[in-house]
């Protein structure tokens, strides 16, 4: 709570001038995800996919996704995830990312 990435990752893409999508997940945004992920792989923009721990089965999807894709991913796509610890978030896709960890402040 209170740590969300968001608008240092939209920093960054404006620097970089590179496109950023998000969509918070849950509530059957799976579909919009999976647009975002097909425009990311073939044209390299960004995707933020907030609020994780809110579609789990959609998860497991996207591990699917980036492990056996079978054409090229474009070299500039990035996929951001973003989660609140939740006990059934499949470890294999935590072990597999490379994990930035954005904590509050001590005190609040």
């Amino acid at each position: 709570m209170g740590s969300d990435p968001t608008q240092q990752i939209d920093n960054l893409a404006r620097k970089l001038e590179t496109d950023c999508f998000a969509i918070s997940m849950g509530q059957g945004q799976e579909i919009h995800a999976r647009k975002l992920m097909a425009n990311a792989i073939e044209n390299g923009v960004w995707v933020q996919l907030q609020n994780c721990h809110l579609g789990l089965d959609f998860m497991d999807e996207f591990l699917e996704i980036i492990s056996n894709y079978e054409t090229e991913f474009h070299d500039n796509m990035r996929v951001w995830i973003t989660t609140e610890e939740h006990p059934e978030f499949p470890i294999t896709l935590l072990q597999s990312c490379i994990k930035f960890t954005n904590e509050p402040p001590q005190g609040i």
